[in-house]
């Protein structure tokens, strides 16, 4: 198992298990990160997501995640995944604090199309 360490914003480690995409997972609640190949041995992310079941979520359904056109456009390879315990506070939280670290792409919102 390959691991790679997130760090969040708060300064909190996340030591994720490095995955090609597809894979099968445990149905528990986790952190996940869709990312590329970045830098040396570093990876990029492109997508950080929470959800209440890692399968269900990256493999059964993963294309039909709601950002799946994007993230795969984005280049993709790999997800990394942590499973979080507890309520789904925990798992929000974790994931607020990573997409603030990163600002991954495909987690931007488009500022409104604005008509005159």
């Amino acid at each position: 198992m390959t691991s790679v360490c997130w760090f969040g914003v708060s300064g909190k480690a996340y030591h994720m298990e490095l995955c090609p995409l597809g894979s099968a997972f445990d149905s528990v609640p986790g952190v996940y990160v869709f990312c590329k190949p970045g830098t040396g041995s570093a990876w990029t992310p492109i997508y950080v997501g929470e959800c209440r079941d890692l399968e269900q979520c990256l493999n059964t359904n993963l294309t039909s995640h709601n950002k799946w056109s994007a993230i795969a456009h984005s280049g993709a390879t790999s997800v990394c995944v942590i499973r979080i315990d507890g309520s789904k506070d925990n798992c929000r939280v974790a994931g607020n604090d990573l997409r603030r670290a990163y600002d991954p792409p495909c987690n931007r919102r488009l500022a409104p199309i604005l008509k005159h």
